[in-house]
C-alpha cells in the first residue's frame, strides 16, 4: 500500500488517488462540530415576591448533563419571569421542563398554554428529599457536571454548600437555608436534574411529575 509523509506524525498509509492524502491522526485531532442533535432539560423554582425565581438548564450529551444556563430574577412578577423563561426554553432546546408549582398550581397550565414542555412539581418533604438524593447520586457518579466559573456559578456553589438537612420527627428530612440567604438556584438545579433522569439513569421517582404536553404548534418551537 502506498504511503505519504505527515510533517507532524510521520509516514502513513494511504489509498487516496488524484488528491492530496490526509493524515488520519491529524484528522482525528481536528475539533468536531457540535452536533445539531443536542438538547437540554430545565428546572425552575418560582417565587412571587418574598424570594427570588431562578432557572437552570442542563445540556444532555452522551448520557452526561452539563450546565447550559443559570439565571436569577430578584423579586420579579411571574409574567416577566415566564416570558423570559419561554425565550430560554427555545434557545436551550429544552425537551423537559420541571417547574415548581407549590405556590401557584396554575403555573403549569399557564406554561402549557404558552407552548412549554412542562412537568409541574409540587414541593413536599418527600419530593425534595427524592430530588436531593438523586442529585447526590448522579453528581457523585460524574453524570452531572457543574462549571468552574460563569454567571451565577458562585452563587449556585454557595447555595449548595449552605443548604441544611434537618432531621425532624419523621423519617423524611427537611431542607432549608440560613436566614438571609437564598436557595432558588439550588432547587432549580434539583428540578433540572429530575427532568434529566430519563437520559441519565433508569431511576423512577416515587412522586411523579404530571407531564402536560404543549398546546402550541410544535413547528414553531423546539419541543419534539
Amino acid at each position: 500500500m502506498p504511503t505519504d509523509l505527515c510533517k507532524i506524525h510521520g509516514p502513513f498509509e494511504t489509498t487516496t488517488i488524484g488528491s492530496k492524502p490526509e493524515c488520519p491522526k491529524c484528522a482525528a485531532d481536528q475539533p468536531k462540530p457540535e452536533s445539531l442533535a443536542w438538547f437540554s432539560v430545565a428546572g425552575q423554582d418560582l417565587a412571587r415576591y418574598r424570594d427570588y425565581s431562578a432557572y437552570v438548564s442542563l445540556k444532555i450529551v452522551d448520557g452526561l448533563a452539563r450546565i447550559k444556563r443559570l439565571y436569577v430574577w430578584p423579586h420579579v412578577k411571574y409574567e416577566v419571569v415566564m416570558a423570559e423563561t419561554m425565550r430560554f426554553l427555545a434557545l436551550d432546546r429544552v425537551r423537559s421542563f420541571c417547574v415548581d408549582t407549590t405556590n401557584d398550581s396554575k403555573v403549569g397550565e399557564d406554561y402549557q398554554g404558552m407552548g412549554a414542555p412542562v412537568d409541574p412539581v409540587r414541593f413536599t418533604l418527600l419530593s425534595k428529599h427524592e430530588m436531593v438524593e438523586y442529585f447526590r447520586d448522579v453528581s457523585g457518579k460524574g453524570l452531572v457536571k457543574l462549571p468552574a466559573k460563569g454567571p451565577f456559578v458562585q452563587q449556585l456553589k454557595q447555595e449548595l454548600a449552605q443548604q441544611e438537612r434537618i432531621q425532624g420527627a419523621t423519617e423524611t428530612p427537611k431542607f432549608d437555608h440560613p436566614s438571609g440567604t437564598h436557595d432558588d438556584i439550588f432547587w432549580s438545579l434539583m428540578l433540572a436534574t429530575r427532568a434529566a433522569a430519563p437520559w441519565l439513569t433508569e431511576h423512577k421517582f416515587a412522586i411523579m411529575a404530571k407531564h402536560i404536553p404543549p398546546v402550541a404548534d410544535p413547528a414553531r418551537g423546539v419541543w419534539r
